[in-house]
């Protein structure tokens, strides 16, 4: 039955993928020059982009563009550039071969106008699509000197995180390091380990990212087995035509504790790293390469770490019509194994028990390519294959406490976008991912997934698009006598109205699989033993939002305003549930039914065209509605705000994140001393950024940066306090 069914999805998606080849040839031109508005300057690096197409092009160093065997029809276009309003454009080629266009784009005041690729698979205004998403780019990575992915999540409106967790909207609780409920991808490649399903932060090459997609809500329509509380990509840098060298060093050290009893040791403890890389194109060649280097003494005693990374990314042009992405990465991570306190007035040191000479190795390799064509119509076709291996032991005491692991994730994936009509835009495709896993904690196994998926946007109606799609899932591990069918639709609507407000709705599904560590684990860790449950079966998530925003001018003053309402409906929520009679034993179970409403309200602004406020405020209602009590490690409110005030040369910065505090935790916990010690997250940052190539040719950026400057004390999850305030100094040169 399993095996019919695959054949079905593969024959419609071939009959599908024939018809979209067929169409006549086309030797259509389009091409121009991108300048300032005011200045009327050329901005060499600018894209310009054929929404529903794989044409696109970047400015060369004098701001032209080159587009070439366009099909003759009309496009929509958008253009973008760093700090510059993304422009849409409307390019007609049905009377004419060739076009040449003179794009002009005004600086943007706040930033809003993100191009992104996440919620539909293809390029869009972020205002466009039809469910939530927040960007963050490079410059905010740089700016708040981010080693890894999880500290910049911390500042998207929405999520949150409970250690390694993350969670959009309240999705995720605490849940042992197993089992992400995001959908985590590399440019549209996913990175989750094929053992435990959980996000390796350290795997992802910060140096190198353009920006962040967050995607909030279920995405498993398109992105499968994970999606259930949303997706995370990274965007990775593309090598452009203009060469740039860069390298970074920061260095920094964290403030004692007040409390004298916290003190562990005379020493300050400190942090350091450095970054560098190269990019170029070489006419159809273009390279990306990158390596870095962090260790962190950190703020607690048996919690150092030491940190490698190298990336590559090769892109060739074959053709006017043909490329292909090969992208390589390698990181490194051997670190103390720290877990949890000894008490709270012992909160910097481990229990008395703990292996002090344990340390844990963790590698990570990443291989993957993707080739692009594009058809004579303009549709288009990628085919993309990535292996992600994971690697990570310990060096216990004691042998039945031994942990190692070896994964590989194999995805290939096979996708295909084009226009069967004008107002018809269709993304459909095959999917397969292969998770090996060898590990004495685990046993040798292995899991399947196969999938088709199909998604229809519909603009019969000026200013609404109307999206449908949906996705069938195939998945069975090895052993197992059963076979899990999962099935997602989704369903949105994003109209743009005649007065600027955007309004949308979506409705849609996700789910995650049970992964291999979830059923089968059978080890001893921190005074827990964790014992396998074969029969758990997939989690369920059902999301509905609407939504809207709106861009006002009032005098000189900016503000952009972005509110949405949301419900997220869970079922067979996977748990570690202790047993009653052993608190230490540990079971992975299907028991939680649960519900989160509530609404999240976005404010950008630009006072006077000279102080950047930024503020979110998202307010939930996460309930367990199998228990009828609070969801577990759940803040009800989140609030993030940010100010930048540039003075020439100078910007000086401050972030503020308000999380109120987790009402309910699994008492089960009681191997951790005082388990019942919380508080609210109340952290102020602050940093100081000199562009002294804004001053004089020395291109130099050195930012001084306070993290949590109060030195406020909380936890993010039981028994773990948070960072301590940290003062470093980062220098970075690029030419």
């Amino acid at each position: 039955m399993a095996g019919n069914r695959i054949k079905y999805i593969i024959l419609i998606f071939l009959f599908v993928f024939a018809y979209s080849t067929y169409s006549q040839n086309n030797k259509g031109v389009i091409s121009g020059k991108i300048i300032d508005r005011k200045t009327k300057q050329a901005l060499p690096g600018a894209t310009i982009r054929l929404e529903g197409t794989a044409y696109g092009a970047v400015a060369n160093k004098s701001g032209n563009f080159l587009i070439k065997n366009v099909a003759g029809k009309k496009y929509n276009g958008l253009v973008s550039y760093i700090g510059y309003e993304t422009k849409k454009i409307n390019p007609d080629l049905t009377e004419k071969d060739s076009l040449f266009i003179e794009i002009e784009l005004e600086e943007e005041i706040i930033h809003t106008s993100e191009v992104v690729v996440s919620a539909n698979k293809r390029l869009q205004a972020v205002q466009d699509v039809p469910i939530s998403m927040s960007v963050m780019d490079n410059k905010e990575l740089q700016d708040r000197n981010i080693i890894l992915i999880d500290e910049a999540l911390r500042y998207i409106p929405g999520i949150n995180l409970n250690g390694d967790q993350v969670s959009i909207r309240g999705s995720s609780g605490f849940a042992f390091g197993l089992g992400s409920r995001v959908a985590f991808l590399m440019d549209g490649m996913p990175l989750v380990s094929g053992d435990q399903g959980d996000i390796k932060f350290d795997a992802i090459p910060v140096f190198n990212l353009e920006r962040i997609e967050v995607v909030k809500g279920a995405g498993s329509a398109l992105y499968g087995s994970g999606a259930l509380g949303g997706v995370v990509n990274i965007i990775t840098k593309d090598p452009k035509e203009i060469p740039e060298s860069k390298v970074q060093l920061n260095r920094g050290f964290y403030s004692k504790p007040k409390y004298e009893q916290w003190v562990y040791s005379d020493k300050t403890s400190t942090f350091e790293g450095i970054n560098a890389g190269f990019s170029q194109k070489f006419n159809s060649l273009g390279i990306v390469v990158s390596g870095g280097w962090f260790k962190d003494e950190s703020y607690r005693d048996f919690d150092e770490s030491i940190k490698w990374n190298l990336f590559s990314k090769v892109k060739y042009d074959i053709s006017e019509r043909t490329n292909i992405n090969l992208i390589g990465s390698y990181s490194k991570d051997d670190f103390e194994a720290w877990a949890y306190w000894k008490d709270l007035d012992n909160a910097t040191i481990p229990p008395d028990s703990t292996n002090i000479n344990e340390r844990i190795k963790s590698l990570k390799y990443t291989v993957s390519g993707e080739a692009r064509h594009i058809f004579n119509n303009g549709d288009f076709l990628i085919v993309r294959s990535g292996l992600y291996s994971t690697d990570f032991s310990n060096n216990p005491n004691k042998p039945e406490e031994n942990r190692a692991s070896k994964a590989n994730s194999l995805n290939t994936e096979v996708q295909v976008s084009n226009k069967i009509f004008e107002k018809v835009l269709l993304t459909y495709g095959i999917n397969h991912v292969l998770n090996s896993v060898d590990a004495n904690i685990y046993g040798n196994k292995s899991q399947n997934i196969i999938a088709g998926y199909f998604q229809g946007e519909l603009s019969f109606i000026d200013n609404l698009v109307m999206t449908a799609g949906g996705r069938i899932d195939y998945e069975k591990i090895n052993g197992e006598n059963k076979d899990n069918f999962e099935f997602s639709p989704k369903l949105g609507l994003s109209y743009s109205s005649s007065w600027g407000t955007i309004f949308r709705a979506s409705a849609g599904r996700g789910f995650r699989a049970a992964t291999v560590a979830e059923k089968y684990a059978t080890l001893r860790y921190s005074g827990f033993s964790v014992q396998p449950n074969p029969n758990l079966v997939p989690e369920v998530s059902w999301s509905y939002e609407i939504g809207a925003n709106q861009y006002f001018e009032i005098g000189k003053t900016h503000l952009y305003c972005d509110v949405s309402f949301f419900q997220n409906d869970f079922s067979n929520l996977i748990e570690p549930q202790f047993d009653s009679t052993n608190l230490g034993v540990i079971k992975f179970l299907n028991i939680t039914k649960a519900r989160i409403q509530g609404v999240e309200l976005s404010i950008k602004t630009m006072l006077f065209d000279f102080v950047g406020i930024e503020s979110s405020l998202t307010l939930m209602d996460p309930v367990d509605k199998s228990r009828n009590e609070i969801l577990k490690y759940r803040s009800r409110y989140l609030w993030y705000n940010r100010m930048f005030l540039p003075v020439g040369f100078l910007e000086f910065q401050l972030d503020h994140r308000y999380l109120s505090i987790v009402e309910n935790i699994d008492k089960g916990l009681s191997p951790i001393k005082n388990i019942d010690a919380r508080v609210p997250a109340n952290v102020i940052d602050a940093r100081m950024i000199f562009y002294l190539s804004k001053l004089t040719d020395i291109p130099l950026t050195i930012t001084i940066n306070a993290k949590n400057l109060l030195n406020y004390y909380y936890l993010e999850m039981v028994g773990n306090l948070a960072p301590f305030r940290s003062i470093s100094l980062q220098v970075e040169a690029k030419w």
